[in-house]
């Protein structure tokens, strides 16, 4: 079973400018590439958790989420890292479409969709947010948690060693 680190994206690794889809406004946080490859180093899988709820409002489209992961990690090769995958809830209460309510955070439906996929074991395994939601996601599944306040970098160095 394998280590991962899970990260929020929004706020965490990226400025929030609220429904961040384009790579031309997505603006990374201090450190945030450095924190991604030292996690990587540690040979932590990277994945993102993230409500992305501006699908269902229809601001943009699951394939523009999937542009940004891809551009996203085009930038992390340059620090020979990358994030092995991205899990988003498209689902807001406001705009109920066919998206699954248990995924939303702080449900634990995306950790449960990566854990099965990646082989995930848990209890090695940490998170990083920014929102309450992500606090309340980890202590849900006994996840060690970190509040993510300043810097991504300092606040992964704290779980790793």
């Amino acid at each position: 079973m394998k280590k991962c680190l899970f990260l929020d994206r929004d706020g965490t690794i990226n400025k929030n400018y609220g429904y961040v889809y384009d790579y031309k406004k997505f603006t990374w946080l201090k450190n945030s590439k450095k924190a991604i490859q030292l996690a990587y180093k540690k040979n932590y899988l990277i994945i993102i958790i993230s409500n992305q709820s501006g699908v269902s409002r229809g601001y943009y489209s699951i394939n523009d989420c999937n542009i940004l992961n891809n551009q996203i990690n085009n930038e992390l090769k340059k620090y020979n890292c990358k994030i092995h995958d991205f899990f988003y809830a498209y689902y807001h209460p406001k705009f109920k479409k066919k998206f699954n309510y248990f995924d939303r955070k702080p449900n634990p439906g995306m950790i449960y969709k990566a854990q099965k996929k990646w082989n995930i074991d848990l209890k090695k395994s940490i998170y990083i947010g920014d929102k309450k939601c992500d606090k309340d996601l980890a202590k849900k599944l006994k996840l060690k948690f970190k509040l993510k306040k300043n810097n991504l970098l300092k606040e992964v160095r704290s779980l790793i060693f």
